[in-house]
């Protein structure tokens, strides 16, 4: 892990602030903070989190902040509850601004809670870019290749002060921006490094999902053979797809004879005609 401007970044910034990253892994990203842990850093994570055994302890441990994402009666709350946090415990809180693992390059659109925080605390933003984890790592396709690279980059600070809630919209997309232009310099810099190895993976389109559902009709593979057609030139009726057994009249060359006509010269009804079928005996002697 290369890791770029940490000291020269956190060297300005005394207070509180809010950290954010681009998310790509559970993985890529505990190695990647592990380098970059800023001094009395936090991370805010979603409430579900703290119901994993093991994980949980770990995060209480480095005084994790749970937050309810999705509470419909009090959206401010959890904003509220980290400002009142960090200001008090002069603490860097650690937010994933895209609010979940993007695994196909680029960036997600920013949600606006780690920028709400960051304007009510009145506190800066400190950017950080992670280089593409897939030419090393990626959990779709199910590979991973030790000795792989990352890098970080850790940005200006981006100040908040005078800023209101609703200039949080734009501050995000303003900040995801400079983001991005970040992701692709260090990705044309991957490609320098390691060659087409790494154009051939960033440019390769995503798995479809893992669904384990079963293929629709006209999705099956072509090692499938398709029913016999019916006996006699006839088309096989609704129902009859998928080995259902044909219909009376429909069987196979196997069937039994159709029974001899009635005596007395009538002819032979529907249903009996075919070229398997007895002659008729000759009429009865008047």
């Amino acid at each position: 892990i290369e890791l770029r401007d940490f000291d020269r970044v956190y060297s300005k910034v005394k207070g509180p602030a809010v950290v954010i990253m681009n998310h790509q892994s559970t993985i890529g990203d505990v190695f990647t903070m592990s380098y970059s842990w800023p001094p009395r850093g936090v991370v805010m994570m979603k409430k579900s989190l703290e119901f994993i055994p093991f994980f949980n302890t770990t995060s209480w441990m480095c005084n994790s902040i749970f937050v309810e994402r999705f509470k419909k009666t009090d959206p401010m709350r959890a904003v509220d509850t980290c400002v009142d946090k960090m200001t008090k415990k002069n603490l860097k809180l650690w937010v994933f601004p895209e609010g979940t693992r993007n695994r196909h390059g680029g960036m997600l659109p920013f949600k606006k809670g780690a920028f709400n925080i960051a304007i009510k605390a009145q506190a800066p933003i400190i950017p950080m870019v992670t280089s593409d984890y897939r030419p090393f790592y990626s959990k779709p396709r199910k590979y991973f290749h030790f000795g792989g690279e990352i890098i970080t980059q850790i940005m200006d600070p981006i100040e908040t002060k005078g800023l209101t809630l609703d200039d949080a919209p734009k501050l995000a997309e303003e900040v995801r921006e400079k983001m991005l232009k970040i992701y692709e310099t260090m990705k044309s810099l991957l490609v320098a490094l390691l060659g087409a190895f790494v154009i051939a993976v960033l440019a390769a389109p995503a798995p479809p999902p893992q669904g384990g559902q079963q293929p629709t009709q006209g999705q099956q593979g072509g090692n499938q053979r398709p029913p016999p057609p019916p006996q006699g030139g006839q088309q096989p009726g609704q129902g009859q797809q998928g080995g259902q057994q044909p219909t009376q009249g429909q069987q196979g060359g196997n069937q039994q004879r159709p029974p001899p006509p009635p005596q007395g010269g009538q002819q032979p009804g529907q249903g009996q005609q075919g070229g398997n079928q007895q002659r008729p005996p000759p009429p009865s002697q008047v």
